[in-house]
């Protein structure tokens, strides 16, 4: 039951709810240790168009396509929730700004050059923008301002021409 209520039922990923309460941790304990935390925000770009084009069954594939790119380029703790749609959540505790640079351009690159294989006949070339920034220790951080600077991030990525990582201030 509980894994039901903390898990997104197509990806298997934490839904939104539990992202939310697993970052609420992940900041009280980077405020304990002193210690770095990165949030990252990935959403697919044109999404829309994947679901238009090749049907839903072929977006649920491309979804847990990104899941997959997701886990295999992260650490075992690192966390991934599905925010919505097509919108992920990445939570890397004891990782600076640097270091989340690497790793979601690591995820970028991974993603472009890998599409998700529908069947032996579809494959769907994707691409991601990805808004990351950098827990601030000042005691002006929570999970909500964290958020809303790395979705601002993302924004920017996504209007500065998409498939691409832009840093969050």
């Amino acid at each position: 039951l509980n894994q039901l209520a903390s898990r997104d039922s197509l990806t298997q990923c934490w839904n939104r709810r539990m992202i939310d309460e697993l970052l609420d941790s992940a900041i009280a304990e980077a405020r304990r240790k002193t210690s770095n935390l990165s949030l990252m925000v990935l959403d697919i770009d044109h999404f829309k168009k994947v679901n238009d084009t090749h049907g839903h069954a072929a977006g649920d594939v491309a979804l847990k396509h990104m899941v997959n790119i997701l886990n295999t380029n992260l650490r075992e703790y690192d966390q991934v929730g599905r925010y919505g749609g097509e919108e992920f959540v990445v939570i890397l505790p004891s990782t600076d700004k640097d270091s989340a640079w690497g790793v979601a351009e690591r995820i970028r690159a991974s993603l472009q050059y890998h599409p998700a294989q529908v069947d032996t006949e579809l494959d769907i070339s994707m691409t991601v923008s990805i808004g990351i920034t950098e827990f601030r220790h000042d005691g002006s951080d929570g999970r909500i301002s964290l958020f809303e600077r790395a979705d601002r991030a993302l924004y920017t990525a996504k209007h500065s021409g998409r498939n691409r990582v832009v840093y969050g201030d």
